[in-house]
């Protein structure tokens, strides 16, 4: 992992069918024909613990929408924040899981730059002496 970025484009993380239920309610499915073609059907099914039938049906759409094709992903990053501790630390202190961040990298400082929207998952902390 040269630069501590790697990313990788394949179908890992394809939803193509959700079916999302409220707390007490039914299933509401959703699915894009297309990408089930493409790639198989890929599910996911989640109850929520959200009671309205409607909020179920819009993250069943939204779960479909977001992850029916496959796209290029961070697989990993790593951060040093003693690199620039004025700017880094704050926003990584004050990050959470589900956080939104914006990471950009042009590979080889040649080529075509990347940017992907991520959502933070893991977090993995490394100390080394120094």
């Amino acid at each position: 992992m040269q630069g501590g970025f790697r990313t990788d484009f394949d179908d890992y993380g394809i939803i193509n069918r959700a079916r999302v239920a409220p707390q007490a309610g039914f299933f509401q499915q959703v699915e894009d024909a297309t990408s089930i073609t493409n790639h198989g059907p890929q599910v996911v099914e989640k109850r929520l613990i959200e009671t309205r039938a409607a909020y179920a049906k819009y993250t069943a759409e939204w779960l479909v929408n977001e992850h029916a094709s496959a796209a290029t992903r961070l697989d990993s990053i790593t951060i040093q924040p003693e690199r620039s501790p004025a700017t880094l630390y704050p926003v990584l202190l004050a990050a959470d899981f589900g956080s939104r961040f914006t990471v950009k990298r042009r590979p080889q400082n040649v080529g075509t730059a990347i940017s992907l929207e991520v959502h933070l998952e893991h977090v993995e902390h490394r100390l080394t002496p120094g």
